[in-house]
């Protein structure tokens, strides 16, 4: 058996990967979501929100052993899955776990540059320029409604995820985030979402020439949420793709 970890953008919340989780859950995959905070007071005494993002995935996973759950196996393998803005954090990750990772899974997600900084991602100056002036007091807000309504359709959904978001502290845009020597010590895979392709060129481009499992969806950025059936299904696919062997049951 294999842990999946499905990990959210630092702009959102535990709400992105519920639903999936709960229908991984329901098909006998042991799965977790661990919850990514950005702590100014951290930041401030020297603990980056890289490595506090880090420490916050590892002291997940660590959590089931003393719990006692299905998933305390030290030896169970590991399927990293990062939707958005934690694809970058997946290398770091991986290195800090106690557990072998047997695949990492990034879901319309840019990819980890060693060094680089989320904002090395964006490219377009403007856009990084635009972005900063959405900061309030060095906050960046969480998504305006008319992105919500575009991505979540649902209104009860998008009520619970507004509930779920934060401001994010400007600086985990800014600061340089490394890939450990030595990565990808494991099979990569890319899962994306048609409606957001454009914001992701060259993620799919090194995905589809670098030959990874590669799947798509017709559906915008935050698709987990309307259609989380077929996004487990995707990520299951993928995993045994990359020779995961992961009993599934039905669901229930």
């Amino acid at each position: 058996m294999a842990l999946f970890v499905l990990l959210h953008s630092p702009l959102t919340g535990l709400l992105t990967w519920a639903h999936v989780a709960n229908e991984l859950w329901d098909r006998g995959i042991d799965v977790i979501v661990p919850g990514l905070a950005s702590d100014p007071e951290a930041w401030r005494a020297g603990t980056t929100y890289w490595q506090q993002h880090v420490q916050q995935v590892t002291d997940s996973v660590a959590q089931l052993r003393s719990e006692g759950t299905d998933s305390a196996d030290p030896d169970e393998e590991v399927v990293l899955v990062g939707h958005s803005g934690a694809g970058v954090l997946l290398p770091a990750i991986g290195a800090a776990l106690e557990r072998r990772v047997a695949a990492y899974i990034f879901c319309d997600a840019d990819l980890p540059q060693d060094g680089a900084s989320r904002f090395d991602s964006f490219g377009d100056a403007d856009d990084i320029e635009s972005f900063r002036r959405a900061t309030f007091d060095e906050m960046l807000p969480p998504f305006p409604e008319a992105v919500l309504e575009q991505t979540i359709p649902d209104p009860v959904v998008r009520s619970q995820f507004r509930e779920d978001l934060r401001s994010t502290p400007l600086e985990v845009y800014e600061e340089p985030i490394p890939v450990p020597e030595g990565w990808p010590d494991a099979p990569l895979a890319y899962l994306g979402f048609s409606k957001s392709r454009g914001s992701y060129p060259a993620s799919i481009k090194t995905a589809v020439e670098s030959g990874w499992p590669f799947s798509e969806l017709e559906g915008a950025h935050f698709h987990m949420l309307v259609d989380p059936g077929r996004v487990a299904r995707a990520i299951f696919d993928l995993a045994s793709k990359c020779g995961i062997e992961v009993e599934q049951e039905p669901p229930s």
